[in-house]
């Protein structure tokens, strides 16, 4: 099973499943603690699951529940309540914090595609590349949980547009350490796939997915692209 960010579903489309794979990539913006929530109901369903990757550029991990659509693709589908056992604080506090918070379950609101927080950034510009707290915590929730199933769990990065190869990741390698996680993202860095920047249509996403979909698969052995 495939999940991530939408560089992922991208690559992956959760609307299309492949012969050896079933993807449910969605976006950054429900943020690793929605990411966890998805991957404990798939294995809850799916039991006979054998390997999962999180598929995850380096910017997405930054999402601290605070960003542009955060109301709109994480309060709305996971603010019902049936998901509140999966929040620590820092998410509940993030929850409480959002304006309008009250009204996300209102079937008008949820219908529609209003936000109260569309002026904010979805990704923060910075050349310093970093975990936000809660990445951090649920990256160790979901090696907890794939170990007790007994499942193998990756993590892997979609392709990455080459104007940010000079990305500082010293602080991201720290913050790994500090949290004993070195083991999760051992090949991680060194098997980022970075483009040529005109095959992207904006920062982070590819104009034809389908032309480099056949060089990429997470479950086999990875091979840089030769560009």
């Amino acid at each position: 099973m495939i999940f991530g960010d939408s560089v992922g579903n991208q690559l992956f489309d959760n609307r299309t499943d492949g012969e050896t794979y079933v993807s449910i990539c969605s976006n950054q913006a429900i943020s690793l603690a929605g990411q966890y929530a998805l991957l404990s109901a798939y294995l809850k369903n799916n039991p006979q699951t054998e390997e999962v990757c999180l598929l995850y550029v380096p910017v997405s991990f930054q999402n601290n529940l605070d960003q542009r659509f955060t109301y709109q693709y994480f309060l709305k589908p996971f603010g019902d309540g049936c998901h509140d056992l999966h929040w620590n604080a820092t998410v509940q506090h993030q929850i409480d914090e959002m304006p309008f918070g009250f009204a996300d379950q209102w079937a008008v609101v949820k219908a529609s595609d209003w936000s109260p927080n569309l002026s904010h950034q979805s990704v923060p510009e910075s050349d310093t590349a970093y975990f936000s707290a809660i990445s951090l915590h649920y990256l160790q929730k979901m090696a907890d949980l794939t170990d007790a199933a007994g499942v193998d769990f990756k993590v892997q990065a979609g392709f990455v547009k080459k104007a940010f190869k000079q990305t500082n990741y010293h602080t991201m390698h720290a913050q790994l350490r500090a949290a004993g996680l070195q083991g999760l993202f051992a090949t991680y860095f060194q098997e980022l796939n970075y483009l040529p920047d005109p095959l992207f249509k904006d920062d982070l996403h590819v104009i034809d997915p389908d032309d480099l979909r056949d060089l990429f698969y997470p479950f086999g052995k990875h091979s840089p692209i030769p560009f």
